[in-house]
């Protein structure tokens, strides 16, 4: 391919700038070039193309400036002091975490432990001359010119503290004690006072039930004596019925025996008017 001559529009069209851009990569990246071995003429590259675009943070003011190490020298910039607090950390052995092997704990015996006030003491506790049963120690004054002013009003401060506490404190038992009681005596009283009243509504309820009772007693037997009173009283219009249904049939019985009478009579007469008829007839003839 002929690289002299060069057609529009690849960006390749003036010799200088490749050849300038060439020397430029050639002085800034030496070992690229020497292990790659491309020749300078081969690389064709646009017109407007910047190495500064490849460079981090490149721009007007970029953050990694190496030609200002150069030409400074030693002049770097100063160290700042630090604001607040500073804390000095003191390094310190960490022991590895984790779950102790079981080899390790068959390998540890038991220690003899003679003296045992509390589990796991392995000296005795004796307390020291200057010691105090309440609490505290004492302080052996040398000289009272001597004395520390701290300590001794430490000291009458833990005795104040001390007999105010052993003061106060019965006295504020003594209040709570007083304020249960009058709790208690409070509780008593409404407890006695419902205790009567359940027994009064008990009482009550008593004589409510008797009266229920007595009152629907009392209905019933009106109810049966009427029911009763009834009955006699129909069993009499019976009777009287019956009564009179027998003298009506006695009388009607009477009554026709007469008929047949005056019947027998009526015919009997009927033939002597007969008779008398004929007895005319014959006389007047």
């Amino acid at each position: 391919m002929d690289t002299a001559r060069r057609t529009e529009g690849d960006g390749m069209e003036t010799e200088e700038l490749t050849g300038s851009f060439t020397a430029k990569r050639s002085s800034l990246s030496s070992t690229a070039s020497s292990s790659k071995l491309i020749p300078s003429g081969d690389i064709k590259l646009p017109a407007n193309f910047s190495i500064e675009r490849l460079l981090p943070h490149s721009g007007s003011n970029p953050v990694y400036r190496p030609t200002e190490l150069v030409t400074g020298g030693n002049n770097s910039l100063a160290a700042v002091v630090p604001h607040g607090k500073v804390f000095n950390l003191v390094p310190r052995l960490v022991s590895p975490g984790g779950r102790p092997k079981l080899s390790t704990m068959h390998h540890k015996e038991p220690k003899f432990v003679p003296f045992e006030p509390y589990k796991g003491a392995v000296t005795p506790i004796i307390p020291g001359r200057n010691h105090i049963p309440g609490g505290g120690t004492r302080v052996k004054l040398t000289n009272r010119n001597n004395l520390d002013l701290s300590v001794l009003v430490s000291q009458m401060s833990t005795i104040t503290d001390k007999e105010l506490r052993s003061k106060v404190l019965p006295s504020s038992e003594d209040e709570e004690k007083l304020r249960f009681e009058k709790e208690l005596e409070e509780l008593r009283k409404e407890r006695d006072y419902f205790q009567g009243q359940l027994k009064f509504q008990a009482q009550v309820n008593a004589e409510l039930k008797n009266l229920l009772v007595a009152a629907v007693g009392e209905d019933l037997q009106t109810k049966v004596n009427v029911l009763t009173e009834d009955k006699l009283h129909l069993a009499r219009k019976l009777l009287n019925s019956a009564e009179n249904l027998s003298s009506h049939t006695e009388q009607i019985e009477f009554l026709a025996g007469q008929s047949e009478v005056w019947r027998s009579k009526f015919l009997a007469s009927s033939l002597m008017v007969e008779e008398l008829a004929r007895w005319k007839a014959s006389l007047l003839q």
